[in-house]
């Protein structure tokens, strides 16, 4: 800073002993700053035009599938831009279908694998080995409630039979899951026209859990059965999901109600409605926007669609399902608490439980709120929606060779060693 402070003394000293105006300075240094303006404004439009190019020619060759474009105008407005993007395509995995065995592996392999830790070659359960098969239960996302629950009652056991071996432990969680998840009953929705009007299914859920996707490959199975099927496209919220609804409808040879652009969900739901009962389609699929739980104002939104429907058909919705990521772990918990709270759920879709160790929250779901669960998401395929069941989800869980099950298991497998110690528990 001295040095600078002394050169500019150094040249103001010098301007003196020649007689040199310094404000003569100022007309070429605004000369220079227009010019470098201008330049600069020159190269920003030339940048400009280039992005403009490569946009039209990746518009035309969506469409014509050529690679180059000669001449294109420049698009006037944001508006012709989205007017001339090309139409989402639903990509489905055509491979064979999953099993609930197999898309079960990580939980089952991540269970499993750290049970054998919790006994560490004993052949009982002690103090320690309780504490730490605690910790494995909340670490595979069955919930802190959910597995102080299990350990009492498996204690209970302990005290009642004598010391449990690892054998006992595992026929006896095996049995104590089952007996969670069978309360929910029946699980697989079967749809039918009430009273002479259309079944309507309101399905919800936050962005990213495969709420279209479950949509999509329900409204494919009802129409196998024979069910004339009508989608509601009532996410007018999130950029293409009316598009992207659409394009299920496409696949699949369903149709889809879509509103005009901008369009209130509500409204797009009474029309919708009014569509299946003049036009005698047997079952109604609302698309609802995917909100995040914890926006008042966007879950508001949501009770008004419901509103709207109960107050035109009566008794409808007649399902409402909400679907579930299970690799988000316990904030599904959270996003079940809460749209529960505002759209009386009727049944879970628990999806991408072959992408993550997580199972368990499956088991803590059904426990802590009793929403049946009705389907779970096992694979991408069209067929990986399977129907719940309990016994075959409890089965492909204890499976005996979850051990040695050769599934690699990703980062979000990867668990930090069950602790030999006893977590505090939030009650």
């Amino acid at each position: 800073m001295e040095t600078i402070t002394d050169l500019a003394l150094a040249v103001s000293r010098w301007f003196a002993e020649v007689g040199f105006d310094p404000i003569l300075l100022l007309v070429p240094a605004v000369f220079l700053v227009t010019l470098l303006a201008i330049l600069e404004l020159r190269r920003h439009r030339r940048y400009t035009a280039e992005l403009e190019a490569q946009l039209a020619a990746l518009l035309s060759s969506s469409a014509s599938g050529t690679a180059h474009v000669s001449s294109i105008s420049p698009p006037s407005s944001r508006s012709t831009i989205e007017e001339r993007l090309p139409t989402p395509t639903v990509a489905v995995d055509e491979s064979p279908s999953t099993s609930v065995h197999g898309g079960l592996s990580k939980t089952r392999k991540h269970f499993f694998s750290r049970l054998r830790e919790v006994f560490g070659g004993r052949r009982t359960l002690g103090e320690a080995e309780y504490a730490a098969l605690e910790e494995l239960l909340i670490s595979s996302d069955m919930g802190v409630k959910t597995s102080h629950a299990l350990l009492e009652k498996l204690q209970a056991v302990a005290r009642e039979e004598g010391e449990l071996d690892e054998s006992t432990v595992r026929a006896r969680l095996k049995g104590l899951i089952l007996e969670i998840l069978s309360a929910s009953g029946a699980s697989e929705i079967h749809p039918s026209r009430q009273n002479g009007e259309p079944f309507v299914l309101l399905v919800v859920g936050v962005n990213g859990v495969g709420k279209t996707t479950t949509i999509g490959k329900l409204a494919s199975k009802f129409k196998a059965e024979g069910h004339r099927v009508l989608l509601g496209a009532c996410d007018t919220f999130r950029a293409a999901a009316v598009e992207q609804l659409q394009a299920w409808g496409r696949r699949t040879d369903i149709d889809v109600h879509a509103g005009p652009e901008g369009a209130k969900p509500a409204t797009v739901a009474y029309e919708a409605l009014a569509r299946a009962r003049s036009e005698n389609y047997d079952v109604l699929i609302v698309d609802t926007a995917g909100r995040l739980h914890t926006r008042v104002n966007l879950m508001n939104e949501l009770e008004n669609v419901i509103r709207i429907l109960a107050r035109e058909l009566p008794g409808s919705p007649h399902e409402t399902l909400l679907v579930l990521d299970a690799s988000t772990g316990q904030n599904a918990l959270q996003q079940a608490r809460e749209f529960h709270q505002r759209a009386a759920l009727t049944g879970i879709v628990m999806t991408k439980l072959d992408g993550t160790p997580k199972g368990g929250i499956t088991v803590a779901v059904r426990d802590e709120l009793s929403i049946p669960i009705r389907y779970i998401g096992v694979g991408e395929g069209v067929d990986d929606l399977k129907p719940f069941s309990a016994q075959e989800f409890v089965d492909a869980l204890f499976a005996e060779d979850g051990e040695q099950d050769s599934t690699p298991e990703g980062s979000e497998g990867e668990q930090r060693p069950v602790a030999r110690r006893r977590r505090e528990r939030a009650f």
